[in-house]
């Protein structure tokens, strides 16, 4: 992977969009927590419970769902949402790719296939504030090739280009922004993922991949870390889940936490008690792998 070089030209770039946003944020996931123009908003979320949405109004909006453990109303015990960005600035923001990481690090590909990277510190009750002065920074290029992007967590970030190979990278830079990687950085560590259509990562090397069929599949990369090729259960996916084609957006906060939003804008609450083993054991829910309605519809907008 070729990185960014700081020309002029790119930083001018970058500063423009600081002008326009005072607290400039491009989350993530993701994995595919990307937003199709027709949907009521997008969500997506870190791996510390945080929930960010975006809605029509450009807002970037943060929620802390307290009780994501066991799947209660997000709204409830006061959880009310915090305007924390504004998108309205940037160019065609529903189409640019947001990949949530964690301890508030977010990354997003901008149209021109930029990686950028901003960092929200949530930690603080009543003093949240973006890293670096609201600064937005430019880490690297070329991204936009790829069919899927989303974090695995400390800095690793996972790539799949469009023939479903899996390419593996480590941004040691992750908590100040610096432009530092992993030596080899870029390296294969999978191949088969051309049937995916959505893909996230819950931690710890798990990652979760959603085919055309609908079905749900657990992956757990031990060499997550270091970028070796070396998976659990050598390699081979285990089905934990039917019916996922019909979720606009899924993301994970976490520990086997997954969410999914549906047409109207419902968000949609689900537990994976084997999310460490690929145990096909879910937390209950009202019906069989239906999960448990947290939002519903706008609420979230």
């Amino acid at each position: 992977m070729k990185h960014l070089n700081n020309s002029s030209a790119a930083i001018a770039k970058v500063a423009s969009y600081l002008l326009l946003l005072p607290y400039l944020i491009g989350f993530f996931s993701t994995a595919h927590a990307f937003q199709s123009s027709y949907a009521t908003y997008t969500a997506f979320g870190d791996h510390n419970g945080d929930i960010y949405t975006i809605a029509n109004d450009g807002k970037l909006r943060w929620f802390q769902h307290n009780d994501r453990m066991i799947g209660t109303n997000i709204l409830a015990n006061s959880q009310k949402a915090r305007i924390v960005g504004d998108m309205t600035g940037l160019d065609d923001w529903s189409s640019n790719k947001i990949i949530p990481a964690n301890d508030g690090v977010i990354y997003m590909i901008d149209n021109a296939g930029q990686l950028l990277w901003s960092r929200y510190d949530s930690k603080i009750p009543n003093n949240q504030q973006w890293a670096n002065r609201s600064k937005i920074t430019a880490i690297g290029n070329g991204w936009h090739n790829y069919q899927h992007v989303f974090s695995g967590g400390d800095g690793v970030i996972y790539a799949i280009t469009t023939n479903g190979k899996m390419r593996w990278f480590r941004h040691t830079g992750w908590q100040d922004g610096s432009n530092k990687w992993v030596p080899g950085s870029g390296r294969q560590v999978s191949r088969g993922w051309q049937d995916t259509i959505k893909v996230f990562s819950s931690g710890d090397g798990v990652i979760y991949s959603i085919i055309k069929s609908g079905r749900l599949r657990w992956h757990k990369h031990i060499g997550r870390l270091t970028g070796a090729d070396n998976w659990s259960n050598k390699g081979i996916h285990k089905t934990v889940g039917f019916n996922w084609q019909n979720f606009h957006q899924v993301f994970s906060t976490g520990d086997g936490v997954i969410y999914g939003t549906t047409a109207n804008g419902t968000l949609v609450w689900h537990r994976h008690n084997g999310w460490l083993t690929g145990t096909d054991f879910w937390a209950p829910a009202p019906e069989a792998n239906a999960g448990r309605v947290i939002a519903a519809g706008r609420t979230l907008h």
